[in-house]
């Protein structure tokens, strides 16, 4: 029986374990649907959230592309809202396109895109009024300086009071100030005005003028007073041209002309001093010489100094000074040239008028041959000598009497009249040798002429220089050696570049002022100090002024700095190197070092070894030092020949 019952019980137990399993299977069936069920919903509202980010970007692209139509339409600020509309017909066909799962999700993206569209309008309405007043703005600032500009301080005010809501308080308190500097500028235009049909007499007036004020006053005086320079170096040129032309000036038509108040604004001081001169009948003695020499120096000098408001009273009464020295006499055209050269309406008169300026040149030539010929004794009949190399001799003029002289002087004025009536003909510039040799010819019957033949020493003024092909030297590459070293190091070029680079010969540039101011050009330091030099050497002179300023860090004085400049070296009869575009000086206010003073430039360290490195050669390191002044050589090192 046992035996029996035992199969059965060991089945139900197993009946009974295989129940539960299924039970448990079932369990965990149940459970992971549930986790599925979780899954699916997470995915769901992630690729919402996903949809809603790539919905706000699209969003920010469609503002951009409504602040670029803004910006591209500021003058039209009305069209910014059709194109508003027309973008959000762009929104709404994307969000249309926008796929959401959630419940959530969908509230979600709606609440967001609402507060887009409606914060997108609020912004295009408040840019329109702001850009619509900023338009306004602009425009009525636009139109007050225009009406200011037109010399209208009445338009600019009703301009201003039309649209002057627009504006900020600081830029409607600019306009009000710049309304009343143009009502003060049109009273000064035409005070101006007044002044100049007579500024010596509007001066005199101008003190007893109650209606303007002390600041006004002072600028008129300036004004008025600058006027009266220029009128009055005017009226002088006339009588110079007069006296220099045709028959000449006598005393008698000088007081003519002074009665008919041709010289109204001539100071009295130099109109005298000027009289004097058409009295005068005696040849200058060498005092007189010497200190028409020192004078018209002096006046070179101070010309590339000076400012032309302070330079043209100053050369008028020099000029007054030495024309009643030399008075009439045509013997000293050669002090009216260079008097003519040194006057402060010199560049106005020939620098846009190329015929002009050949026939000025042509003038100066005559002047220099005219001198030169009468140093010879060929308006005397002196027949020449030669040596034996077949040069002619030199004649000194003062072996002429009295009489041969004024004889001598008469032949010279007629022919410089008949020279000028020449050139004056001419429709264009004359070769200077023809013009030589035509002026020859003029002068005892030809005999000239033949001389010029058999080899004259004469060297016009206006010769062009023979073609040169040298190159200068690369600047030198510093490797921690003096100037000094480098002199010795590289000495293979030393006068053998001075006609190139300066000195009697003139150089690559230009041998004439003519000629050297065509190949002028004009550079600036890092801080915008102007130089003019020599377009072959000017990328010297700019890299040498960039490592001075930005490298070293020296400050170059606009004011105090100059490059070129026509004008003999001081104290001698040889042209300086500023005269070629050569050289240049820096801050002349405090490297004074020639004359004793100042020298501040000194006191950077190795200056001349960074001159060098540029090419350049520093006058501080010359016998007679002048710390101011850097010029070019192309071998560095060498000293220039002086200032």
């Amino acid at each position: 029986m046992v035996q029996m019952n035992a199969p059965t019980a060991n089945l139900q137990g197993a009946a009974a374990a295989g129940g539960n399993a299924m039970a448990r299977l079932g369990q965990q069936l149940a459970q992971t649907g549930q986790d599925v069920s979780n899954v699916m919903q997470y995915t769901a509202e992630a690729q919402d959230k996903t949809t809603l980010i790539r919905g706000r970007q699209k969003w920010k692209e469609i503002q951009a592309e409504q602040e670029a139509f803004q910006i591209e339409n500021k003058k039209d600020p009305l069209s910014w809202e059709a194109n508003r509309v027309k973008l959000m017909k762009k929104f709404d066909a994307y969000n249309g396109e926008a796929k959401l799962y959630t419940k959530n999700g969908k509230l979600n993206y709606q609440l967001s895109s609402e507060g887009f569209s409606s914060d997108f309008e609020m912004f295009t309405g408040k840019s329109v009024t702001k850009r619509i007043n900023m338009n306004l703005a602009d425009e009525t600032i636009a139109e007050v300086k225009l009406a200011l500009a037109n010399n209208d301080p009445e338009g600019a005010e009703y301009a201003l009071g039309q649209g002057g809501d627009s504006l900020t308080e600081d830029a409607s308190a600019t306009m009000q100030l710049q309304i009343k500097k143009g009502y003060e500028k049109r009273v000064m235009d035409n005070e101006k005005e007044m002044s100049k049909s007579d500024p010596a007499g509007y001066i005199e007036e101008l003190k007893d003028r109650k209606d303007l004020t002390n600041d006004q006053q002072d600028k008129l005086f300036t004004y008025s007073s600058n006027q009266q320079n220029i009128q009055a170096r005017e009226q002088l040129d006339d009588l110079e041209e007069a006296i220099n032309t045709g028959d000449g000036v006598s005393l008698e038509d000088f007081n003519q002309m002074e009665e008919e108040g041709k010289f109204s604004q001539v100071p009295a001081g130099d109109l005298a001093k000027t009289k004097a001169g058409m009295e005068r009948g005696l040849p200058l003695s060498n005092t007189e010489l010497s200190m028409i020499n020192n004078s018209l120096a002096d006046l070179q000098e101070k010309k590339g100094e000076m400012s032309e408001e302070k330079y043209m009273p100053y050369y008028n009464s020099k000029s007054a000074e030495i024309r009643g020295m030399i008075g009439t006499s045509k013997e000293y055209g050669w002090v009216t040239n260079a008097l003519y050269t040194r006057n402060p309406f010199y560049k106005k008169d020939v620098s846009n008028n190329l015929l002009k300026q050949n026939k000025t040149d042509n003038k100066n030539e005559a002047i220099a041959l005219s001198a030169y010929h009468f140093k010879r004794g060929d308006f005397s009949g002196h027949v020449p000598e030669y040596d034996a190399e077949g040069r002619r001799k030199d004649f000194d003029p003062d072996e002429l009497n009295v009489e041969e002289r004024e004889k001598a002087g008469k032949k010279q004025r007629e022919l410089m009249r008949e020279a000028v009536k020449y050139i004056d003909q001419q429709g264009e510039v004359l070769d200077t040798t023809e013009f030589s040799q035509w002026f020859g010819r003029k002068i005892n019957g030809g005999k000239a002429a033949e001389d010029y033949k058999r080899g004259s020493d004469y060297q016009s003024p206006n010769r062009k220089p023979k073609v040169n092909t040298h190159k200068p030297k690369q600047p030198y590459q510093l490797k921690n050696k003096s100037w000094k070293q480098q002199r010795n190091d590289n000495s293979t070029s030393k006068v053998s570049n001075k006609a190139n680079f300066g000195g009697s010969s003139g150089w690559a540039g230009g041998r004439t002022q003519k000629e050297v101011e065509q190949n002028l050009v004009e550079i600036q330091s890092p801080s915008g100090a102007p130089f003019k030099v020599n377009k072959t050497v000017a990328g010297n002179f700019e890299s040498f002024l960039q490592e001075l300023e930005d490298v070293v860090g020296y400050p170059i004085n606009a004011e105090s700095s100059a490059g070129y400049n026509w004008r003999k070296k001081r104290g001698k009869s040889s042209l300086s190197q500023h005269s070629y575009g050569n050289a240049i000086d820096i801050n002349w206010d405090e490297n004074k070092a020639f004359w004793g003073g100042e020298d501040a430039i000194s006191k950077i360290p190795n200056i001349d070894e960074i001159a060098a490195k540029h090419g350049l050669v520093w006058g501080g390191s010359w016998k007679n030092k002048d710390t101011m002044q850097f010029e070019y050589h192309p071998s560095t090192g060498i000293p220039a020949r002086g200032i």
